[in-house]
């Protein structure tokens, strides 16, 4: 390959353009969590609960020192990459989560 072909191949590589999203390093810690504690990527083991659910408890601290405008950015990322736009069925999830936190009066 020559030069120019790898310098255009670099410039289209978005990890080189500037500093990492917070998408990104939110990513790259659950990479990092699940290697550390399974030595499996998250990828492999997002579908299996158990260690999902140990993973993430453990991202959690990470999420804990992002600011709230990160939170708030990766929040929108997330539910972009989820719901693909879909505005509805975004809005039916969280009005669903809400109501998994309402008590029902203790007889």
């Amino acid at each position: 390959m020559n030069i120019s072909a790898r310098i255009a191949k670099l410039e289209r590589n978005e990890a080189l353009t500037g500093p990492p999203t917070v998408l990104d390093r939110y990513l790259a810690e659950l990479d990092s969590v699940a290697l550390r504690l399974t030595g499996r990527r998250w990828q492999t083991i997002a579908a299996d609960a158990p260690l999902a659910n140990l993973v993430s408890e453990k991202v959690k601290e990470f999420l804990r020192g992002l600011s709230d405008s990160d939170l708030a950015i990766l929040k929108s990322d997330l539910e972009r990459i989820v719901f693909r736009g879909d505005t509805a069925a975004r809005d039916e999830a969280y009005r669903a989560w809400l109501s998994s936190f309402s008590a029902e009066p203790v007889e």
